[in-house]
This record gives structure tokens, C-alpha cells and sequence, in this order.
């Protein structure tokens, strides 16, 4: 995903029950040096949960100080701040603050930045997200007959890397072409048959919240059939 300046809001309501929606709030592509006037908005709509859906801050880098720093700016935001004292927020990660742009496994810091990341979100140290590669995660609210699933999934940390084109002039291709190696993952070893775990349970609603472009663009953007 290239660098952007948007901030958006959906709002997604599941009936928990009758008499009270289950509203959850989504956002992504969050300019942590700009101003954040759509704080004020997620809370007027009174989510029951926010969920980070990637690209939380953008900081593209190997220094992890300088990542650090870009994580405080966004945690100074008063908005956020009474956001996170309303509701629960859940996260997982796009390129732009996973480090690199379109970057994948080959991300140097990938560990590292992962660190960051769960620190940012007041993970707790004892938490089996510390102990494992990836961001991806599953949770569950509301009451056990009318359960709500939130699926995280990281398509970073264990991507391969993506094939570029030979033909840098093609427009419809763009920068990279579709990867035919049989070997190759977007979500990983680790993550596989998790998912299927859950198969046998039932829930109201189950919302999967990804980070990979669909269709053909011509940008030359990272996609998911490049994949």
C-alpha cells in the first residue's frame, strides 16, 4: 500500500441481541503527525469495540527508536486516548507499521517491530501473542449464545516476499506480477489450521479483518492476486 493521508470510519452492527446492537468501529491509514479530528466521531458513535485494521501509524523504517517515537505521537492523541478508556481495541498491522512499504517476511525488523507493535496495544507480557511470531489473533464478546468472532489476520510477517515484473512499463501489472511459486504463503505455517479450530461453534457473526488489496489497479499496488 503506498503512503496515503486518509482516516476512515465503518461502523459494523451485529444483533447481540434484540434490544442492543453490537456496534463495532474500524479504522485504518492513521497519519500519526496530522490532526485526528475522527476520534471525536468513533466516539459520538459509541462503539461497543475498535478495531486497528492496519496502517496505524506510517513508519517505515529500520530504526526501531524512530518507530517507538511514531507509536508515542499517536498515543499522545486525546481522541485515542478516551477511545481506548470507552472500548476495547484490537489491531493487527499493513506494511506502513509493520515497517516497510509492501513488505513481507524478507522485513528485517519484522520481530522487533513486533515488539513494538504489542507494546502499543498494552499486551501483556505474559500474553501468548509474546511468545509467538505474527500478529494475527482471534476474540470473542457477547453473550455465549449469541457470540461475536473477531479474527485478526497478519498478511505481513509471513508473506513472501512479492515478484516484480520484468516490463516496468506494463500498466496494468504494474510494479509486481502474480507469484507461481507453489511454496510460496501470505499468511504462513504458523497461522494455518488455527482458523479451522474454531470449526463445530457457533456465532452470531464472525468479521475476519485483513490488510490485502483485491482486483487490479493501475498503480502498480500490491494486491492479493499477486499472491
Amino acid at each position: 500500500m503506498r503512503n496515503g493521508s486518509c482516516v476512515w470510519l465503518l461502523m459494523f452492527c451485529a444483533a447481540a441481541s434484540a434490544a442492543e446492537p453490537y456496534s463495532i468501529a474500524l479504522g485504518a491509514c492513521l497519519r500519526q503527525n496530522q490532526p485526528q479530528p475522527i476520534w471525536e466521531a468513533i466516539l459520538a458513535a459509541q462503539p461497543k469495540l475498535f478495531v486497528f485494521m492496519g496502517d496505524n501509524i506510517y513508519a517505515d523504517t529500520l530504526n526501531m527508536d524512530v518507530m517507538r517515537a511514531q507509536y508515542a505521537k499517536l498515543q499522545t492523541q486525546s481522541g485515542y486516548r478516551k477511545v481506548r478508556a470507552s472500548c476495547p481495541v484490537l489491531a493487527t498491522w499493513d506494511d506502513h507499521d509493520y515497517g516497510q512499504n509492501d513488505a513481507g517476511a524478507e522485513y528485517p525488523m519484522k520481530t522487533q517491530s513486533q515488539r513494538l507493535f504489542l507494546d502499543f496495544l498494552d499486551i501483556p507480557q505474559t500474553s501468548p501473542l509474546r511468545t509467538r511470531p505474527g500478529v494475527y489473533s482471534a476474540h470473542r464478546y457477547g453473550p455465549r449464545e449469541q457470540t461475536i468472532q473477531v479474527i485478526l489476520l497478519d498478511t505481513r510477517f509471513f508473506r513472501s516476499a512479492l515478484k516484480r515484473t520484468q516490463d516496468e512499463t506494463r500498466c496494468l501489472t504494474g510494479r509486481y506480477v502474480p507469484n507461481q511459486d507453489p511454496t510460496a504463503t501470505l499468511l504462513g505455517e504458523a497461522y494455518l489450521g488455527r482458523p479451522h479450530s474454531e470449526r463445530g461453534k457457533e456465532y452470531r457473526v464472525l468479521p475476519t479483518v485483513g490488510t490485502q488489496h483485491r482486483g487490479v489497479d493501475g498503480g502498480g499496488r500490491e494486491r492479493r492476486p499477486h499472491h
